[in-house]
């Protein structure tokens, strides 16, 4: 008795198991906005927003932002305390501020951008901390990623690409005047530099 029921579960089970076909699930997107796929991965020469122009994007648009990295948040608010201006001297940093200009002070033109230990692929924390990379404060950078917001404004949390902007690179070719958006080759505005002060 004990026998025929094994097997007859067993030849429902071998039945039931012939029947079914093996179901394909999509693949999981990397940097997933709740299922949102991520755009593809723009050259190097994409437009891109100044600082000031991504604090505007709202929550989920996808940027390209350019600025300076000039510091970090070493606490969990965007404050005079909290904000280092300078490079870490204890352990890497776990983001970064980004503003228009390489000198930026006022905290209010600073957008912040996470340093996850590595999203898709992209090493993000060890190849941007300062603290591992002290020659990266004050250079020139672009950023791609979801705007979200993050330490209260407009930020990236998890950065999907970066090019470090060489000083030599053109800047919006709308601008007729040079800017401080990135490095002007040949122009100084450091009076000890200049004859005569002017």
């Amino acid at each position: 008795m004990r026998f025929t029921f094994l097997c007859t579960m067993l030849l429902i089970f071998t039945w039931f198991m012939s029947g079914c076909e093996k179901i394909e699930l999509p693949e999981p997107q990397e940097g997933g906005n709740s299922g949102e796929v991520v755009p593809e991965m723009p050259d190097e020469d994409a437009d891109f927003l100044t600082v000031s122009e991504a604090m505007s994007a709202a929550d989920d648009d996808y940027i390209v932002v350019q600025g300076y990295i000039v510091g970090y948040v070493s606490g969990t608010t965007i404050s005079e305390k909290s904000v280092v201006l300078a490079v870490p001297t204890d352990k890497p940093n776990t983001n970064m501020l980004i503003a228009d200009s390489p000198d930026e002070t006022n905290l209010a033109q600073m957008m912040p951008i996470g340093l996850p230990e590595s999203k898709a692929g992209v090493y993000v924390r060890s190849e941007l901390n300062l603290y591992d990379n002290p020659t990266l404060l004050h250079k020139c950078i672009r950023i791609q990623g979801f705007a979200k917001t993050y330490f209260r404004r407009i930020g990236i949390k998890a950065p999907s690409a970066y090019w470090l902007v060489s000083e030599g690179e053109e800047e919006e070719e709308e601008t007729p005047m040079p800017t401080d958006s990135c490095a002007t080759p040949g122009i100084s505005h450091d009076a000890e530099l200049i004859e005569g002060g002017r």
